[in-house]
């Protein structure tokens, strides 16, 4: 298992655009009905959209486009990991690759870069205990290595304008409203704009 890079769910482009597809709903009704949606019935949307299957949705596309992108196709989704609360980390994404990529991934990397990305991932300072050395050559074989050590490796194996957001321009969330409470206020939006549309 490795970790990817992932800026994750608090106040990020990844969540701004659930954020956005959540907006699509009010701005779709502004664009039909030439005024604001109701806000009792913007109330109900909100209630409805379920925010955690949408992340979860994203979480496993993003994953999927990243092994599209750096791995040949080669790794699938293992999980996201999100924190209680957001005041010291943010949500992590991981991936199952195979030992031949995981080689390659070795085998291209540049032992100066591993060094630099170590040290400034791994070097403790005030407010930071780092649980890893960050001198490389004291963690044993590569294919021992944990999630965080192997997430080092890859950064270090990434292009250096490395941009996640690359991946996600086209992502879109329908998970958002798979709960049966947004049956009520879809009914109500697809009613009113129909009327609005068809007169």
């Amino acid at each position: 298992m490795i970790q990817l890079p992932f800026q994750g769910f608090y106040h990020t482009t990844h969540s701004w655009q659930i954020d956005n597809e959540f907006d699509r709903v009010s701005t779709d009704w502004e664009d039909i009905m030439g005024c604001d949606m109701p806000q009792s019935l913007a109330d109900l949307f909100f209630i409805a959209a379920d925010f955690a299957a949408a992340y979860a949705e994203y979480a496993q596309d993003y994953v999927q486009a990243f092994c599209e992108e750096f791995f040949d196709s080669d790794g699938t989704f293992d999980g996201m990991e999100s924190p209680r609360e957001y005041n010291f980390e943010t949500d992590r994404v991981f991936a199952q690759i195979s030992d031949e990529t995981l080689k390659k991934i070795w085998d291209e990397t540049s032992a100066e870069r591993l060094r630099k990305v170590a040290a400034r991932r791994h070097t403790s300072y005030d407010g930071f205990s780092s649980f890893y050395s960050s001198d490389t050559s004291t963690w044993g074989p590569y294919q021992e290595w944990d999630h965080n050590q192997l997430m080092t490796l890859l950064l270090a194996w990434l292009p250096e304008d490395f941009d996640e957001m690359c991946l996600v321009e086209d992502f879109e969330c329908q998970t958002l409203w798979n709960k049966p409470e947004a049956n009520r206020p879809w009914k109500i939006w697809n009613y009113l704009t129909y009327e609005r549309k068809n007169r």
